[in-house]
């Protein structure tokens, strides 16, 4: 604390100010602290929550597929064990991937404020100690930071296409489709191409970089479950396409009576 040669009365002051700044920079680091360890636990609690509700909707799936097997077609069967796990997907894990992005940035710009209150004080220690807090800084920058929109059009772009082949493909493989009925899902490629290419001659700076980054992203465990959430909705889809078919030309979508009694005992 310093000492200054003045009166005692302007000296008290003085002295009473440099305690209530030191009192207030000790109360931000304890606020920021309490801040950084609520955010960390509700970032474990989100995907921990995420996971706990896939293992009940694998459970309700395999449920409807042991159980509905022996009562509906096939096709009906394998539509609905695949409606817990999409629906867990759109309406579990997409929301709180998101608001799990949004709790990470707000978890990197305390760690910033914390190293700046803290760490960049310090003096005469070797420069490991002065890093600060780098845990979430360092998860989030490792794919190149926050998404841009170029980055999102890449993915999106990308996405599109190899989606809309593979249904494509799965169509004209599995329910022998005329190619003449597909053509809608090329020409949403060709739409979404006929965008990238056209934003890129608007915007031709950072490309390079952004599309290194998207393709980055694509080893990350949310990359992983897209696909296998893109998976389970081209087998959906064309479950559904079997279904439709099927009620088209008048069969029955249950089994009877009799081959679903006999078909436990044949298990």
């Amino acid at each position: 604390m310093a000492v200054f040669q003045r009166r005692r009365n302007g000296l008290r002051r003085l002295k009473i100010t440099s305690i209530e700044a030191d009192e207030c920079h000790k109360e931000a680091i304890e606020l920021y602290k309490m801040e950084y360890e609520r955010c960390a636990e509700r970032y474990n609690n989100l995907y921990n929550a995420a996971w706990t509700n896939f293992s009940y909707m694998v459970l309700v799936a395999g449920g409807v597929l042991t159980f509905g097997g022996a009562r509906f077609v096939t096709p009906l069967t394998g539509l609905l064990s695949c409606l817990p796990l999409l629906f867990w997907w759109f309406s579990t894990f997409e929301p709180l991937n998101r608001y799990g992005d949004s709790v990470e940035q707000q978890l990197c710009e305390i760690e910033k404020a914390l190293n700046a209150l803290c760490f960049s004080q310090l003096k005469n220690i070797e420069q490991p100690a002065k890093k600060g807090l780098t845990h979430f800084s360092y998860f989030s920058n490792r794919g190149g930071g926050q998404s841009t929109s170029k980055r999102k059009l890449v993915k999106s772009v990308a996405t599109l296409a190899i989606f809309s082949f593979a249904l494509t493909l799965a169509l004209r493989i599995f329910l022998n489709i005329d190619q003449s009925a597909l053509l809608a899902v090329p020409l949403l490629v060709l739409l979404g191409l006929v965008i990238f290419v056209t934003v890129e001659l608007f915007e031709k700076t950072g490309w390079q970089q952004e599309t290194r980054f998207a393709v980055s992203d694509f080893r990350r465990v949310r990359f992983r479950v897209r696909v296998a959430g893109y998976i389970l909705l081209i087998a959906s889809t064309c479950f559904t396409v079997k279904v439709i078919q099927l009620q088209t030309q008048g069969r029955p979508l249950t089994l009877p009576l009799e081959q679903a009694s006999k078909a436990p005992s044949h298990q």
